[in-house]
């Protein structure tokens, strides 16, 4: 088995969304029977840790088999991947999970633009040295491989993933809760069209609910109809409060201004299936693709009433809450759990490495 060098910021105990991909990916390494060495500042005792120095960098080095890294405009990682380059020559996977312009998604400012600035440049650097590329989205890559001129056949799509309850949400087994998480300061989110829905909920439905998990800034809609605010909770406590809850909203919009459209990979639709609730979701790239409309749950247009309409139809027929949760546990078990993601980057580890190695066989 080999030995990866990690570069990932965060890969420690989940509590946001990076995070809880990067866990991941480390478990799933240690599955596979792979090591894990990094300099990451905050790691954990999954992984060996070297300093970050250039003679920690050196020692890394010459240590690992193969590099892993999220591409996430770091220099550390642009003098990582050019010593790599000049000296051992070490295969290198690099993770891309957004395009650089999400820096816009809050506003076009000055800053924003230096910054967007620096990011492609980065990003630029970083891909051209990477053996294969790992997008979260086929969308993702379709606009990677244009914008950065990058060879189709080192782009791999792997999804996020989920870890399935071993039976399906039990649900409010009283007043009908749906739940929506996410944070309230990015626009893709769609938090308004929630809070709009669920005013329109409960006008048909009074004892109904829409149970919103967010940060702090979101308790101002505490009180508004049908909305039952709570605050941020870890990850790990995601999956019991979806115990409880009867369905789920993965309600997005595209980002004004990307190219790539909606090329996410929501882990909120990922911990919905695992939990065996109804997805209401956005019809919308990956959501789309994954969601099978009236199987596992609803796809619905940027639309309120439309919205509510599906979440009182769950709320009226137990019968259909609980085969469309059935169906998207079962959903998730064929296809999308995290082993499903590992099985996939392990692959590209293999395939990386022995690429590297018939190389250095024909010198």
């Amino acid at each position: 088995m080999a030995t990866i060098l990690l570069s990932y910021r965060d890969h420690t105990t989940p509590h946001g969304g990076g995070a809880v991909h990067g866990h991941h990916v480390v478990e799933q390494f240690l599955r596979f029977g792979h090591s894990v060495i990094t300099a990451e500042p905050r790691t954990d005792e999954r992984t060996r840790s070297y300093p970050r120095t250039w003679a920690g960098m050196g020692e890394m080095l010459a240590h690992a088999d193969v590099i892993y890294m999220r591409c996430d405009a770091r220099l550390f990682d642009e003098a990582l991947l050019a010593r790599n380059r000049a000296t051992r020559r070490l295969p290198v996977v690099v993770e891309l999970n957004a395009p650089p312009e999400e820096v816009l998604a809050r506003g076009i400012t000055p800053r924003s633009r230096v910054h967007l600035a620096y990011r492609s440049a980065n990003y630029h650097a970083i891909l051209h040295l990477a053996d294969a590329i790992v997008c979260v989205s086929a969308s993702l890559a379709d606009d990677i491989a244009d914008h950065f001129a990058i060879e189709r056949g080192r782009l791999i799509v792997v999804p996020n993933g989920g870890t399935p309850a071993t039976i399906p949400a039990a649900g409010s087994r009283g007043s009908f809760r749906a739940v929506w998480a996410g944070g309230s300061r990015w626009p893709w989110q769609a938090l308004d069209m929630v809070v709009d829905a669920a005013a329109l909920l409960v006008a048909d439905e009074p004892s109904a609910r829409v149970v919103v998990i967010s940060d702090a800034a979101a308790t101002r809609f505490a009180g508004r109809p049908g909305v039952e605010a709570r605050g941020p909770v870890a990850h790990g406590e995601l999956g019991r409060i979806m115990q409880a809850m009867d369905a789920a909203l993965v309600l997005y919009r595209p980002i004004s201004g990307i190219r790539a459209g909606f090329y996410n990979s929501p882990l909120k639709l990922f911990d919905a299936m695992a939990a065996g609730l109804p997805v209401i979701g956005s019809r919308l790239g990956q959501i789309a693709e994954v969601i099978r409309d009236g199987v596992d749950g609803y796809l619905v247009a940027d639309d309120p009433r439309q919205i509510a309409d599906r979440m009182l139809s769950i709320a009226r027929d137990r019968s259909l809450r609980d085969r469309l949760g059935a169906s998207a546990l079962a959903r998730l078990v064929s296809a999308y759990t995290w082993n499903h993601t590992g099985a996939a980057l392990n692959a590209t580890i293999q395939e990386v490495m022995g690429a590297r190695s018939e190389r250095v066989r024909q010198r």
